[in-house]
């Protein structure tokens, strides 16, 4: 009997598999339920498969300058740089990445710039084609909600927790061309609002 006894505690202990604080552990079994834990659980070979998801938030930055810029409503170029915080906040959310990502997937960042990062630029181009570079300019924090608003929750599991606005300025005179008619649009309407055009510098 202690030996059986002690078998299982054995079999128990091998099958145990315990997570980090920032993971999660998804464990899927043969009637198609699927158990996630924050703190570890029990996955038995050839009747489950457990993986770990990184459910630790993820910042994935978006910068768009010079030729790659966004355009505003009045042609006006603009160099955009915003970060995006991603994260993973309960059970249902780790199911739903595990579905649709997998765990090694969801846990890489790269991968995750690959999948997102789109979304997220045409969210920025969307948005400020739809405003004067002056609008844009004096209302960064109304441009960035509404960059936001129109991503929306659907990221595979994952939650747009925060977002925030680094930089937003006119694109340097240096990567526009006077010769086409957008660039040379904006460069007059940034001159009728009295406001510099910043160069780059050739050194």
């Amino acid at each position: 009997m202690l030996t059986i006894m002690g078998l299982m505690v054995v079999f128990w202990v091998h099958c145990f598999h315990r997570v980090e604080q920032g993971q999660a552990l998804v464990v899927n079994k043969l009637n198609n339920k699927t158990d996630v834990s924050f703190t570890g659980g029990v996955a038995i070979p050839f009747l489950h498969r457990a993986e770990v998801i990184d459910i630790s938030d993820q910042t994935i930055d978006i910068e768009l300058k010079g030729r790659k810029g966004v355009t505003c409503r009045d042609h006006v170029r603009v160099d955009i740089r915003m970060s995006f915080q991603l994260r993973i906040p309960a059970a249902d959310n780790v199911r739903t990445v595990a579905q649709r990502l997998g765990g090694a997937q969801a846990s890489d960042l790269k991968f995750l710039h690959a999948r997102f990062a789109p979304k997220f630029i045409e969210a920025l181009r969307t948005v400020a084609q739809h405003c004067d570079f002056d609008d844009l300019h004096k209302s960064r924090l109304a441009y960035k909600d509404d960059v936001v608003n129109l991503i929306g929750p659907d990221l595979d599991g994952f939650i747009l927790c925060d977002a925030s606005l680094i930089h937003l300025e006119p694109t340097p005179i240096e990567h526009l061309d006077p010769t086409s008619p957008l660039d040379a649009s904006g460069i007059r309407t940034l001159e009728s609002l009295g406001m510099a055009i910043p160069e780059v510098s050739r050194a």
